[in-house]
Formats: structure tokens, C-alpha cells, sequence
């Protein structure tokens, strides 16, 4: 039988300490002449049949308990299974593995960009991939839509290490066009990720690791890819570490990280909420007469959807430029064309019914 983890090898007693631990365990005298494999199959059995009130151990061993079943990685950075489950089982178990749980390890987060392909993975419970996509690149795919929803559960993280990897690929038509963007892409995804942990207060420390970028154009443009992650509270600069990329992109991010330089802009995955509130009513003005009201309408959605879709870096002024957009389109709907529209479809819909009355 393969003996538990932490659990006490009976091959290694004597027949007179098995014995006595028979007594213990059951209450019963073990004066029987038996060899042990009999005793031992008796404390088999009653380990098998033992309970006890797990929160009756001392909190040392709780905690041990706790690391078995909640670490997301191992130090070689090999992942392992994690069971997240158990903070479910009362408010004393989960105030003390929570800090176990986000603080302890970091999540990993590994990141692939290829000429035509890039995939993302976060790391959860049992080695199960808790967000994967891959996504064939080309010229209208909306990057950030593809990753822009990140786990909620990265905001609750202590410790977050980003493993980025720019495949170099050759044999291309135009070898110069995808290198540029896989960049953007890159980019746009850092962009979603810093604005993700931007207000998050667990956050203690970011790890980026760049594999590949010893490449002449990766340094290049290593300030524009790395940019986003001025996002990040200015407290950061001193917990950031860039693993891989160029000393000067790296040090003049943490330069503007201190300096509190970054845009108030709206999140990314709130514009997508607000794109698709906004699709929706357009759907329902093409029902009702009022031209106008679906022209601006149009135009403001058409506006969101082109910052959205965009294939240039996330810099200041594509920053600009979406904020500015998804203003524009709240602004719209403020303006009381959602109750315009309304109003007009529910008249519509009332001289509907008065007409299928008379036909009846």
C-alpha cells in the first residue's frame, strides 16, 4: 500500500509500539502473538476510519495542509495542481488560505506571438489552463476583443509573472509587416492587462520576461510594446522587473511610471459593454423614422468600433483617440436617444397590436 504523504511508516515500528498504538487508537489490548503485517493492517484500517476537527490542529500544520492544496506553481516554475475550492468551507478557513492562495506563488501568464499566430494562457487549479485562446492574425481581427476580458481572480494577485515569447519566423511574403504585428499585438494585449490590475490594492509585484527580444527590431520598438504598463501605480516602478528587453525602454517605463504620467482612460472591456448597449439600440432604431437620431447614432458607433479594431500601438494618442470615442458614444446615449428610441418603437409596437386587432 502506498503510504500518504507526512504519514508514519509502520514498517519502520516494532511490534511492541505497534501494540501500544492499537491500544491508543482503539481502546482495545493488543497482547495477540501476531506478526506485524496483522497490526499493521489494523492501523490501516483505522486510519482509513479516523476522523477529526481539521481546524483542532495547530495552525503550523494547517498551514501545511494549506500550501499542499494552494500553490499554483513550483519554484522551477512547473505548474501544479491547486484546489481553490477549500476556501468555500468557512470564513476562518478562507481568511487564512487567502493570503496563501494569491500570495504565496506567482501566476503565471505566458504569452506567444507568432507572425500569424498568438495564444495566451493563465494558469489556475489543477492544471487546468483557467484562459486560453489562439487566434490567426490578420488585417481586421480585433485583438482587443479577443483578450480584453481578463480572470477576475489576477486583481487578488500578489504576484504576477508575465513570460512573453516573439517567435521569429521566416519564409514570409512580407517578413517586416508581420514582425511589426506581432508588436502591435503585443501591445494592445499588455494594454488590456495593465488596465486589468491598474486598481488593483493586492498587487505587489509584476514579473515580464521577454524571450526573443535580442532582435534588432524588437529593440526598435521595445518603448512602444512596453508602454501599456505605465498603467500601473506608480508604486510599481519599484516592484516591476523587465526580464529581456532593452535597459533603455526599461528604464525610461519606470522613469514615466514614477512620474505619475498615464491616461485616465476608460477600460477596454467597458467600451466593449458599451459598444455592444450601443449595437443593440441601433438595432432597434432602424425601426423607427427619426433619420438623424440613427445617423449620429451610427457615426458614434462606427467611431468606437475603428479605436477598437485599431492595428497602431497603444501610445498616447490612440489612447486619446478611444477614450474620446467612447465619450462621444455615452454622450449619445445621455442625450436621450435611448428614451427617444423607446418611446418610437413602443408606438410602433402599439399601432402593430391596434392593426392585428382589426385583421381579427
Amino acid at each position: 500500500m502506498t503510504k500518504m504523504k507526512f504519514s508514519l511508516d509502520y514498517h519502520d515500528c516494532t511490534t511492541a509500539q505497534l501494540q501500544h498504538f492499537i491500544k491508543t487508537r482503539t481502546g482495545q489490548s493488543a497482547k495477540w502473538k501476531q506478526k506485524k503485517p496483522f497490526y499493521i493492517s489494523i492501523l490501516r484500517q483505522a486510519d482509513r476510519d479516523a476522523t477529526f476537527r481539521f481546524l483542532d490542529l495547530a495552525p503550523e500544520l494547517r498551514n501545511l495542509v494549506y500550501r499542499e492544496l494552494l500553490t499554483w506553481t513550483h519554484e522551477d516554475g512547473a505548474n501544479t495542481a491547486c484546489y481553490p475550492q477549500i476556501l468555500a468551507a468557512s470564513k476562518q478557513v478562507h481568511s487564512e488560505t487567502e493570503s496563501i492562495l494569491y500570495g504565496d506563488t506567482p501566476l503565471q501568464i505566458r504569452l506567444a506571438f507568432g507572425a500569424r499566430r498568438i495564444s495566451g494562457e493563465v494558469y489556475g487549479s489543477s492544471h487546468v489552463v483557467v484562459k486560453e485562446k489562439t487566434h490567426s492574425l490578420g488585417t481586421t481581427l480585433d485583438l482587443r476583443a479577443a483578450f480584453g476580458d481578463w480572470p477576475s481572480h489576477l486583481r487578488r494577485m500578489q504576484h504576477i509573472h508575465v513570460k512573453a515569447r516573439f517567435v521569429s519566423q521566416v519564409n514570409q511574403l512580407n517578413p517586416q509587416a508581420y514582425v511589426q504585428t506581432s508588436f502591435v499585438t503585443a501591445n494592445h494585449i499588455f494594454y488590456t492587462l495593465a488596465s486589468h490590475l491598474s486598481d488593483s490594492n493586492k498587487l505587489k509585484k509584476v514579473t515580464l520576461e521577454i524571450e526573443g527580444g535580442d532582435t534588432v527590431e524588437f529593440k526598435e520598438s521595445a518603448s512602444k510594446i512596453l508602454s501599456p504598463f505605465a498603467k500601473l501605480d506608480s508604486a510599481m516602478s519599484t516592484t516591476l522587473v523587465i526580464k529581456g528587453a532593452p535597459a533603455e525602454a526599461t528604464e525610461a517605463l519606470l522613469q514615466r511610471m514614477q512620474s505619475g504620467d498615464k491616461q485616465q482612460t476608460p477600460a477596454v472591456k467597458d467600451c466593449k459593454q458599451l459598444l455592444v448597449k450601443a449595437l443593440n439600440l441601433q438595432a432597434a432604431a432602424a425601426y423607427v423614422s427619426n433619420t438623424r437620431s440613427r445617423d449620429v447614432l451610427a457615426e458614434r458607433v462606427s467611431q468606437l468600433q475603428t479605436a477598437l479594431a485599431s492595428r497602431e500601438y497603444m501610445d498616447d494618442y490612440l489612447v486619446r483617440v478611444l477614450a474620446d470615442a467612447a465619450a462621444a458614444l455615452q454622450l449619445t446615449l445621455d442625450q436621450g436617444l435611448l428614451a427617444e428610441v423607446k418611446g418610437q418603437v413602443k408606438t410602433k409596437i402599439a399601432t402593430l397590436q391596434q392593426m392585428e386587432e382589426f385583421l381579427a
